[in-house]
Parts: C-alpha cells; structure tokens; sequence
C-alpha cells in the first residue's frame, strides 16, 4: 500500500494504520530521511514490511509562492509516484509485444487518456 504525506503525521492516514494487516507491505513517500522516524511506518517497520520512499525538499513550501501550501512537496510526490509506476509497470509486463508501452497503449489508443 502507497502512503503519500510530507510530514507522515497526516491524521487520515495514522488512522487507517492500525487497520492494515502488518502482512500488506506499506511504501511510505515522505519528507523523512530515516524509517525508524516516519510515523507512517511505525506499525509495519520493524517487521520489514515497511518501505520509506524519503522526498524531503529543502525549501520551505512558503518560498514558492508565498503561501504556506503544499506546492514544492506535491511535484516531488508526483515525479517520485510517475517513477514508481513506470519501474513497476517495467517489472510487471515484460512479454515481448505486451511491454509496458504497449500496455499503455491498449487502454489509451491513440494517446486519448
């Protein structure tokens, strides 16, 4: 299961913790550099089922458009999710004919998404 939170302390998600079997493994994309101290992992860590994906930005949020809004955290996010995806659509199709753009291709013909 993909966990999204720059500070890992996001309520929604630390609620749902406790409801996921320590057997799911967790991927926790986060600003924190260390898995001991991502909250997102604290239930699934230490049996190794946890994967910290570490996102940290070492600019303050504030800085990019003077608001403090998740703006630099969100592209990091979405550049290190689309990276994901494509190592494990690389990993997941590789038949010859049925890679993964050829996969991509059957759902969006003709690039119409």
């Amino acid at each position: 299961m993909l966990l999204i939170s720059f500070s890992g302390r996001s309520p929604e998600l630390l609620c749902l913790l406790p409801h996921i079997p320590t057997t799911v493994p967790i991927i926790a994309l986060s600003s924190h550099t260390e898995p001991e101290v991502c909250p997102l992992l604290s239930l699934h860590g230490p049996l190794g089922m946890g994967v910290l994906l570490s996102a940290p930005i070492h600019e303050e949020e504030e800085a990019s458009l003077g608001v403090s809004a998740p703006t630099s955290s969100t592209t990091v996010a979405l550049c290190l999710g689309d990276a994901l995806a494509i190592a494990t659509a690389r990993k997941l199709h590789t038949d010859p004919g049925r890679g993964p753009a050829d996969v991509f291709r059957s759902y969006h013909p003709g690039g119409a998404i």
